[in-house]
């Protein structure tokens, strides 16, 4: 039986038709079993009313992205992703049992990078007891913290954007493009994007991980448009067989389907491509004609497209953020209240806020005459016997002048921040009285806070700290904070101009900023440029500004840095560039030497000869007399400063021979063999490996060259820095705090 509906009188039950209930049937017969299939073709008759059992079609949810439930990445599925990234892992080898400290097998650089990221990357300060935390716990944690997650965070974002923009780029697409194509074209939720994205990011890596698993399942690079969506397909259905979602292409059946999107994308791209049917046609048309089409001229959007693609393949995604200044002489804030911190003390000592016990006088010594009455009024009106001692004890110390070790003497500490080898210097430099310049990437409230508070419990009496914003990975930052500390620095209010600080020049350096090492030898070149940029190639540029700048003073001032060295030459691995930039510094050490040797001999004053060495373990720094020869210096030449000492005389003979044989310090020449390793004892033997170079900058002149051939016996003991002297001295020394 067939039902005849009115459109208009029965519009509701038309639009409705889904839910209409067939007329009722009589009970039907084991003969009669197959009449069900006969209902949908007896409706057919009536164009108004569809079949009922086209929306039970199995694979529609597959293509319809809303028939799909979405899947937002979370915070703690960023978290494991993260550290598979950080620690060279698989998703499935990070249990629920490990922990960031297992993970990282206790390597405290690597985990305290780990703890940064994870910080960043959820956007909060911290998490407390984040490093010995289990994974299931951690995640816990999470959730609680930061509930508001979206994926990507800044720190994912530009490792999963650098990634894919590598894998996708030789096939000319984009970030973009493929974050258009899983949501777009393949119709899913854009929950997804992040997700498929995140699996490119960690199925593309090559190699093995480090308990034994390959860790890429994904070609690392495609060449083509074809090879870069068969590529996020292929991710596309691991994601989805991980969420257990079966994404069907083909509906089935001959009762309807849908189409599969990438065959129409394959047809379009065909048909309209580039190099497509209609394309190949209307070049046929016009070579028919005897015209060829104009070639077009590259338009300056298409050049600024093409040079930023370049600059990302050769450079990094992020290279141009990671490059951007960040000086501001406007934002420079000056800590110098500890004449009123410390009179703030004496009064909770005195009101008992403060344990007597609890108080060092010695952070009082240089405080005045005015603080030496205050404390011998306070003392004078107690009737707690400790809290009057203690306080006539800080009006005796007030009374004595300032005698810190770094009294009077400027420092310049860059890459200040909590929990940082520069946060222990500084501390330590506050406390013996310094002028402290210290940088930091930005100036956010949480950094100022927490310089504030560092001053407050570390700062002597003459103290002080400028904290400055600058990019230390930008040369232009590192120009303009050394032009900046040269140059006096005013603020005008009304017709007065006061002098907020004076011109100077460091007496120690501390080039301490760091960032992220991370990654394999080989893996990504741009990111290890882009760390021997910040913890290399700025040092240099740094110590030569200042050099300049010492120079350039009436009354020449030597300068001392201190480079950041390190025992890790590669022992622990994957961390990037950061043993070869350690490595250098020997390098560099040897460059400046020579650069004094050639002053020296020209009789040129030369920045070179402003840098100095000291010991800052014992509070000493040493010194050239200028005024006369001093010992161990050239007979001939310019006398002080300006004259190296010579180079140590190389022992010979088999006892010395075989000293350096044990300590890797025999280099094969051609034509030699005996003992020297390499050689077979037979005259004409080739080199062996131990060398390549033997110029470790003693030539000058080669810029990065030493750098890459960096003997494997240099290393330094543990917690040993490199002092540096371009004058000629090295020294060594051990790391304060």
């Amino acid at each position: 039986m067939v039902e005849v509906l009115n459109t208009e009188r029965d519009a509701e039950r038309v639009a409705d038709s889904e839910r209409l209930t067939p007329p009722a049937a009589p009970e039907a017969t084991p003969e009669d079993a197959p009449a069900p299939e006969a209902a949908p073709a007896e409706s057919a008759e009536a164009p108004a009313a569809p079949a009922p059992t086209a929306p039970t079609a199995p694979a529609a949810p597959a293509q319809v992205g809303g028939d799909l439930v979405d899947a937002p990445l979370s915070g703690a599925e960023a978290v494991r992703v993260l550290l598979a990234h950080h620690t060279s892992l698989t998703l499935d080898e990070i249990g629920d049992d490990d922990t960031i400290d297992t993970l990282t097998n206790g390597v405290s650089s690597k985990r305290n990078q780990v703890l940064m990221d994870l910080a960043a990357e959820l956007g909060v300060p911290t998490i407390e007891g984040a490093a010995e935390a289990t994974i299931a716990e951690l995640s816990a944690s999470i959730a609680q913290v930061a509930p508001g997650y979206r994926a990507f965070g800044p720190v994912l974002d530009d490792a999963v954007s650098a990634r894919v923009r590598q894998v996708v780029g030789g096939a000319g697409l984009t970030v973009a493009n493929a974050s258009s194509y899983i949501t777009d074209t393949r119709g899913l939720p854009a929950g997804w994007g992040p997700r498929v994205l995140a699996h490119v990011f960690l199925a593309t890596r090559s190699g093995t991980s480090s308990r034994g698993a390959e860790l890429g399942s994904l070609p690392d690079v495609t060449a083509s448009r074809a090879e870069a969506t068969a590529l996020l397909d292929a991710a596309i259905e691991a994601v989805a067989a991980s969420l257990g979602v079966s994404l069907a292409s083909d509906a089935g059946g001959e009762s309807g389907g849908v189409v599969d999107s990438r065959e129409l994308a394959a047809l379009r791209e065909e048909l309209m491509g580039e190099n497509g049917l209609l394309a190949e046609q209307a070049r046929a048309m016009l070579r028919a004609l005897g015209a060829e089409a104009a070639p077009t001229q590259p338009s300056a959007d298409a050049e600024a497209h093409t040079l930023a693609a370049r600059v990302d393949a050769e450079l990094g995604a992020g290279w141009l953020a990671s490059v951007a200044p960040a000086f501001d002489a406007r934002r420079c804030v000056l800590l110098d209240d500890r004449w009123a911190s410390a009179r703030e003390d004496l009064a909770h000592v005195a009101a008992g806020d403060i344990a007597a016990a609890d108080v060092d006088p010695a952070r009082f010594v240089g405080g005045g005459q005015s603080l030496a009455d205050l404390a011998t009024w306070y003392a004078a009106h107690t009737d707690d016997a400790a809290r009057r001692d203690v306080l006539t004890t800080v009006a005796r110390e007030a009374m004595t002048p300032a005698a810190g070790r770094f009294a009077g003497q400027v420092a310049l500490v860059t890459g200040a921040a909590p929990r940082s080898i520069a946060g222990a210097v500084l501390a330590d430099l506050l406390a013996e009285g310094a002028t402290v310049i210290a940088t930091a990437s930005s100036i956010t409230p949480a950094r100022l806070a927490w310089a504030k508070a560092l001053y407050r419990d570390h700062a002597a009496m003459t103290a002080s700290l400028w904290l400055v914003p600058a990019n230390l990975a930008s040369f232009a930052d590192v120009d303009a904070l050394v032009e900046w500390i040269g140059s006096d620095y005013t603020e005008t209010h009304g017709a007065s101009t006061d002098l907020v600080k004076p011109a100077c020049v460091p007496d120690v350096v501390f080039p301490f900023a760091a960032g992220g090492v991370r990654g394999r030898t080989g893996e990504d070149p741009a990111d290890a440029l882009a760390q021997a940029r910040l913890l290399l190639f700025s040092v240099e540029r740094t110590i030569d500004r200042l050099a300049a700048l010492a120079g350039a003073q009436a009354d020449p001032r030597r300068v001392h840095v201190v480079l950041p060295g390190s025992p890790n030459r590669g022992i622990f691995g994957g961390d990037g560039a950061y043993g070869e930039v350690k490595a250098a510094f020997d390098a560099v050490c040897e460059k400046w030497h020579t650069r004094g040797r050639l002053a020296a001999v020209h009789h040129a004053r030369a920045p070179a000869d402003r840098l100095g060495v000291g010991n800052l373990a014992h509070g000493r720094q040493r010194r050239a007399d200028s005024g006369g020869q001093g010992r161990g210096h050239r007979r001939h030449g310019p006398r002080g400063p300006l004259a190296p000492p010579p180079r140590p005389r190389r022992r010979r003979g088999p006892r010395a021979r075989r000293e350096r044989a044990a300590t890797g310090r025999l280099h094969r020449r051609p034509g030699r063999g005996g003992d020297r390793p390499g050689g077979d004892g037979s005259r004409g033997s080739r080199p062996g490996p131990v060398d390549t170079d033997r110029d470790r900058g003693r030539e000058g002149g080669d810029g990065a060259g030493p750098a890459d051939a960096l003997r494997p016996d240099a290393r330094h003991a543990p917690g040993v820095e490199r002092g540096l002297d371009p004058a000629g001295r090295t020294g060594r020394h051990r790391r304060p705090g």
